[in-house]
């Protein structure tokens, strides 16, 4: 029987919360003696790390490492983005107690050029976008499939955010491809202060998981685009 990897409360180097709102733990072994040694200058910015966490530009499903690699648009010595790699494991939490936990196995910054590679490495569960012109987030699951007819569905009336909040989807193939949020700053207000939903992030992966759970946004105003 394989021996469980310790993480008792004196192993962990630090804890925060990822884009769900679930705890992430980080070793005193992985920050040491692999980022620390292999990737420093990633190493020297685990503070803009624990800070962007809940974040990321995009969110990337590698199934053959057991992974989901965080990417961040954030610059880290001459290098313009961040992946954090996070793994589900089992661990010992101390003597008596046992329990699967997410884990930081790595992280490292990367050039512009390796962000195309960075992304084929899995399937995107996750990609947003905030222009801060115009006040909008724009947040895709997937990449548009060759010859699907992608219908824009205005569905803020319904869930109190009128005018405010339109899905992207193939209604024939019923693929939800993504969301758009217009006035992003008032909403996250409303979110705040009527819903009290501090997280803004948990609050964006509970709308998309209610629309992917069978959501009948057919039923709204819609229109396709050509």
């Amino acid at each position: 029987m394989p021996v469980l990897r310790k993480l008792y409360q004196k192993d962990i180097a630090f804890q925060c919360k990822d884009w769900k709102g679930r705890d992430v733990f980080c070793d005193r072994t992985t920050a040491k003696n692999h980022v620390a040694r292999y990737h420093i200058d990633a190493a020297l910015a685990v503070d803009r790390l624990k800070l962007s966490l809940p974040s990321p530009q995009y969110v990337v499903e590698c199934r053959g490492a057991e992974s989901e690699n965080a990417i961040y648009s954030l610059a880290v010595g001459d290098h313009p983005w961040l992946l954090v790699a996070i793994k589900p494991v089992w661990v010992a939490r101390s003597k008596l107690k046992v329990a699967k936990v997410r884990i930081i196995s790595t992280w490292y910054s990367f050039p512009e050029e390796m962000l195309a590679k960075e992304l084929a490495k899995g399937r995107i569960i996750l990609k947003r976008e905030y222009n801060e012109l115009t006040d909008v987030m724009f947040a895709d699951l997937r990449p548009v499939e060759e010859g699907s007819r992608v219908t824009v569905i205005d569905i803020g009336d319904q869930i109190g955010f009128c005018g405010q909040v339109q899905v992207r989807a193939d209604l024939e193939k019923q693929i939800f491809y993504g969301l758009t949020i217009q006035n992003y700053s008032g909403f996250k207000r409303k979110l705040q202060w009527r819903y009290r939903m501090w997280s803004i992030q948990a609050a964006l992966q509970f709308l998309i998981n209610t629309l992917m759970a069978g959501l009948r946004i057919e039923q709204g105003s819609h229109h396709a685009l050509t």
